[in-house]
């Protein structure tokens, strides 16, 4: 199976924004370019000054003022252009994590845990912003300085440029020093920081069982070694990053007096005047300075990769090709697990084996058994989540995966409740359109009548008991009216008078294969009841 989405990469993403780049890089330009003309002015009125000559100070003093200007101005400028670029580019990862999220197979969404997807998300995304984006604003400006600043060198003095040129190949050379160990160490810090979210969002969902059991004390001991190792991984990559960069300044401190010893000498034998030297002197500053930064940026570059690429993994889905001969059911006569056996990917355990059962009536089927024993497994299956490793599964005889429209036959209601923001309309309807007449008999029929009004429909999602919320979930279900309706543990939560009039409800849905996942029998006549 082919990829279906395309790798980012940090040029694709700067490049969707290739006019507002440019702006930035001619910003840039003239603002570090300025800065070199400002030292270049500032050498001339000293020699001026020096000399005595007084026919052209105004206009050195002019453009010593139009300098002092043009300079804050479009680095404000390039500023504000470029927090544009880098806003879009990090809008551009968060959309596309979350497209790939709702566009996948849910087969295939199963695949990562929700700590990857929120690392994604947050971490890796929040990362990237001041690793890399924050990066390119500083490393942007170091090129705007580097370039015109060797063009100005070779004008005033040629063999300066040579000197310049060995400070920039220092400046590329020595991230690749400590690049392995900083590339590791920010793989290890990515895959703690999953393992802490995932923790985090395992105490969010279980927070009501944790305190009932009063095990605050052991889930925060938990949850406080597991953010120890990732602050640790942290700090062993920020301590990294701190001896790379302390070593290129060690060393391009030595190469900068070795620079300024050698314009020095060219000063003293006459060869640069007085300007030409405060000129070359600003510049070679300006250019020895940031020599150590541009060494620190390349390896946060280097690093970033490992973020993007973690980014990139987690957004990657497998695009389900045509299946040949693929067929749209209209209606299902029948359902049929022939010999069927299955065993999870991480695992080694079958959970079902030669399995065989066929639902040939409509009406409700009960698959009954203890936890553990395969029955949601067996309706993920019918799902299509996961491919059988043996046998096969038909839909009026035909193989399930040739059912082109499964998803559309298939309404599956889980055990937990879930409820999204919005009306509660809109949560019975899944945004559907669905009369409120329909919603409210929905609502009657299984004993919510305080709910049967229209300002209860379209106020916001309120609070319910736990009875309320399964029975809500089960009217969703319903309402959906597909071929094929799956309840898994629909009488959960619920008391007896409900569980009555919930069954009742459930038993006059003859139009569906209704298949109710229990551990204990119903007290309704089923089409057909197996244990597992």
């Amino acid at each position: 199976m082919k990829q279906k989405t395309r790798g980012l990469t940090f040029t694709s993403l700067i490049l969707e924004q290739k006019y507002l780049f440019l702006l930035a890089l001619v910003l840039i330009f003239i603002s570090e370019g300025a800065i070199h003309v400002f030292q270049i002015v500032k050498g001339r009125l000293v020699e001026l000054a020096v000399a005595g000559s007084t026919s052209v100070l105004g206009q050195e003093v002019a453009k010593f003022m139009a300098l002092v200007l043009i300079i804050p101005v479009t680095f404000y400028l390039y500023s504000k252009v470029y927090l544009r670029i880098s806003a879009y580019c990090l809008r551009r990862l968060r959309q596309a994590i979350f497209d790939s999220i709702l566009k996948r197979p849910y087969a295939q969404f199963i695949r990562h845990s929700e700590g990857r997807y929120l690392n994604a998300y947050t971490s890796q995304i929040n990362i990237l912003e001041s690793s890399y984006f924050q990066g390119i604003f500083g490393f942007l400006q170091i090129v705007g300085t580097s370039i015109p600043g060797l063009f100005l060198i070779y004008a005033i003095y040629p063999p300066l440029l040579v000197v310049s040129l060995i400070g920039m190949a220092l400046a590329v050379t020595l991230p690749e020093l400590l690049k392995k160990r900083i590339v590791r160490l920010e793989k290890q810090a990515i895959k703690a920081d999953e393992s802490n979210l995932s923790l985090f969002n395992e105490i969010l969902n279980g927070l009501e069982t944790i305190v009932n059991f009063a095990k605050e004390k052991l889930f925060i001991s938990r949850f406080r070694r597991s953010t120890a190792v990732y602050t640790q991984n942290r700090k062993k990559w920020h301590r990294s990053m701190a001896a790379s960069f302390h070593i290129a300044q060690l060393l391009l401190n030595v190469y900068s007096i070795v620079a300024l010893l050698f314009v020095a000498t060219v000063v003293s034998d006459g060869t640069l005047g007085i300007g030409d030297y405060i000129a070359v002197l600003g510049i070679l500053f300006n250019f020895t300075d940031n020599l150590p930064y541009t060494s620190n940026y390349l390896q946060r570059f280097k690093a970033a990769r490992e973020n993007l690429n973690y980014i990139n993994e987690t957004i990657a889905y497998e695009d389900v090709p045509p299946v040949q001969d693929a067929v749209n059911l209209k209606r299902v006569e029948d359902i049929s697990f022939d010999k069927i056996s299955f065993t999870y990917p991480d695992s080694d355990k079958p959970i079902l084996e030669d399995f065989s059962l066929k639902i040939g009536e409509r009406g409700i089927t009960q698959i009954q058994g203890e936890s553990g024993r395969g029955k949601s497994t067996l309706l993920s299956l019918l799902c299509g989540y996961y491919p059988v490793d043996d046998g096969e599964i038909y839909l009026s005889g035909i193989a399930l995966e040739k059912v082109d429209n499964l998803n559309d036959l298939v309404t599956i209601m889980r055990q937990y409740s879930i409820f999204f923001d919005g009306s509660l309309a809109d949560n019975l309807s899944m945004y559907r359109p669905v009369r409120d007449e329909e919603l409210m008999n929905g609502l009657r029929r299984l004993g919510l009548d305080h709910l049967a009004t229209q300002e209860v429909l379209h106020a916001p999602i309120g609070q319910y008991s736990g009875g309320e919320a399964r029975r809500l979930m089960v009217l969703r279900a319903l309402l959906r009216g597909s071929e094929i309706i799956i309840l898994d543990e629909p009488l959960a939560n619920l008391d007896t008078e409900s569980i009555q009039l919930l069954e009742k409800v459930l038993a006059e849905e003859e139009d569906h294969f209704l298949i109710l996942i229990t551990h204990q029998p119903v007290s309704i006549p089923t089409r057909f009841s197996v244990s597992i």
